[in-house]
């Protein structure tokens, strides 16, 4: 049997993430026993997931309130003896498998206490340093530093730690029969029917700079209970301020604002038509259970990353241009983006979800409406529901995407069908053709060096290997000259993205594989390093055909000149 870890110790949403990975785990290892590490907090969720055979809780992130008073060096000293007790019955499971899927230095060392060979994700090399091991879990550190070039969704992200996975698919939760129950009293005593149309509200979230105004979720209340629409309000303890008020303006509304467990919960949305949503963890088990989700999204919460994952999701953005901003920046102009949204605005999706004959009246200037599908290689994705003009950022995304997609798949093919190009002209407004061409050939000039960069990086690491192989005497010190010159070029290459933020994604990614060698010898050193570098030339020689082939594709109107992009790369 194998034994598998999943450490996952972020919130709410992000344990749901996990869940088509852990189904893929399954599948491919269907005698498996998979325990999940989580906060105290999340328990019953995985508890609730039919695939996990065991979940642990990690009560030792409560350890520095217990170490007040004490110096660092006491600190590191206790805090570490106790985490290795606490750790104790994890390392006496005998995992041979181990899926940190959390990017920091907690559960690093973690993995590092557990001493599993197979592992995937943050861990600890041979020397002592933190690695990643795995593409996509390299790629998702790189995420977290070119946000705004990423095309994938973090499910797909995840799920691929383990590859051949399934998509479209987040459901398994087990709702209890006593859950269904409290959920169904509840709505009967609020004079809730079969027939009557609820639409829940999340109008809190774990981060409050994040969140529609309560003022605006209180209007749109009022419109959808004129129109004989029944609103339920959800949400923890913390957010009874948020829900108070809307409850105050909107008596007839359903206050269940801290009163639900997560199977309760679960239970509430099922019942649900549409849950209208900030980004939160709740948006996501409604999408897990099948109601449909309309996310509102704003500050540094980014559809493409974590909007409702599954079919038929809406997300509504602002089209400010600082959108999205980055997690830990201080916004220096108030958090405007959180006012484009208009209640109208969202009560038009509503109409139109629930009645598809009805138009979108929303304002194209101030918002982009999107809504999910899956694309042909299962990966999800967010496309307009009002036509907007192609912007540049769009069209590096696509870039990008098929880039990851090609490399981290392996699948051996880069190219665009026609009809990847028909269903772009279909969707936006494709105009500015001066404009981009400019704009991708500045681009180029950087792609293009970071190009010449690696193939310098690939001689170089060549001259090396030959001279350690060749040389019966061999002087470290022309050796260590020579790694020296790879550090230079390393340099220039990390530094090519304060001249152009557009090539971050492709030097980003370059230097996390790179951190990642932590080989002994120089030889195996070397040999790593030019395969990072031909990694990286590969990827700039993507980047530079797929680009020009785009943008001849998008603007040329004949068929027959878009059908070369159906051919393979070579």
């Amino acid at each position: 049997m194998v034994k598998i870890l999943l450490i996952q110790l972020d919130r709410f949403g992000d344990n749901l993430f996990v869940v088509p990975l852990i189904k893929g785990i399954r599948n491919r290892y269907p005698d498996s026993h998979i325990t999940v590490l989580v906060r105290r907090e999340f328990k019953d969720i995985m508890e609730s997931y039919k695939d996990v055979d065991a979940v642990e809780v990690a009560d030792w992130l409560e350890l520095p309130a217990g170490m007040k008073g004490l110096d660092e060096t006491e600190i590191i000293i206790k805090g570490y003896q106790r985490l290795k007790y606490e750790m104790r019955n994890l390392k006496e499971s005998g995992f041979n498998l181990v899926f940190n899927l959390n990017f920091n230095k907690m559960t690093t060392l973690i993995t590092s206490i557990l001493d599993v060979y197979e592992s995937t994700g943050f861990t600890v090399g041979s020397d002592g340093e933190r690695v990643t091991k795995g593409l996509w879990a390299n790629y998702m550190g790189c995420v977290v530093q070119t946000r705004n070039y990423n095309p994938l969704h973090i499910v797909d992200v995840y799920r691929n730690f383990e590859q051949g996975l399934p998509v479209e698919d987040m459901s398994g939760f087990m709702i209890d029969k006593s859950s269904e129950e409290y959920a169904e009293k509840l709505l009967k005593e609020s004079g809730i029917t079969d027939s009557t149309t609820v639409i829940a509200f999340q109008p809190g979230a774990s981060n409050r700079r994040r969140i529609w105004p309560k003022e605006k979720f209180s209007q749109l209340a009022r419109f959808l209970s004129e129109i004989g629409i029944k609103i339920v309000i959800l949400g923890t303890n913390g957010e009874k301020d948020i829900s108070y008020k809307i409850k105050s303006e909107n008596p007839g509304v359903i206050d269940l604002t801290g009163k639900t467990t997560f199977s309760q919960l679960a239970a509430i949305l099922k019942r649900c038509k549409i849950l209208i949503s900030n980004d939160t963890g709740t948006a996501h088990l409604a999408s897990a259970v099948g109601t449909r989700v309309i996310g509102l999204y704003m500050c540094h919460a980014y559809p493409i990353e974590t909007g409702p994952y599954g079919r038929g999701h809406i997300t509504i953005s602002p089209t400010v241009d600082c959108y999205p901003c980055k997690w830990k920046d201080e916004c220096h102009y108030n958090y405007k983006c959180r006012n484009n949204i208009a209640p109208e605005d969202v009560l038009s999706v509503v109409n139109w979800v629930l009645f598809p004959d009805k138009s979108l009246n929303c304002k194209p200037e101030n918002i982009d409406v999107n809504i999910s599908i899956f694309d042909e290689d299962g990966f999800i994705s967010y496309i307009p529901l009002i036509k907007r003009s192609l912007k540049f950022d769009d069209i590096l995304r696509m870039i990008y995407k098929r880039i990851w997609k090609d490399m981290l798949i392996a699948n051996g093919n880069l190219h665009l069908s026609f009809a990847q190009i028909h269903w772009l002209r279909e969707t936006y407004e494709i105009e500015h053709q001066d404009l981009f061409k400019e704009k991708l050939e500045d681009v180029l000039l950087y792609v293009k060096q970071i190009e010449s960069l690696a193939e310098e990086g690939i001689n170089k690491s060549g001259e090396l290997i030959s001279y350690i192989f060749a040389s019966d005497k061999r002087e470290l010190n022309l050796i260590q000259s020579g790694i020296e010159e790879l550090k230079k070029i390393d340099s220039i290459i990390a530094g090519i993205v304060h001249e152009s933020e557009a090539v971050s994604p492709l030097s980003t990614f370059f230097s996390m594989q790179k951190d990642n060698i932590t080989a002994d010898n120089p030889f195996q050193v070397l040999r790593d390093s030019s395969e990072v570098y031909k990694s990286l030339k590969l990827n700039a020689s993507r980047f530079c055909y797929l680009s020009n082939e785009l943008i001849t594709a998008l603007f040329q109107n004949d068929r027959k000149s878009s059908e070369v992009l159906c051919s393979p790369y070579v």
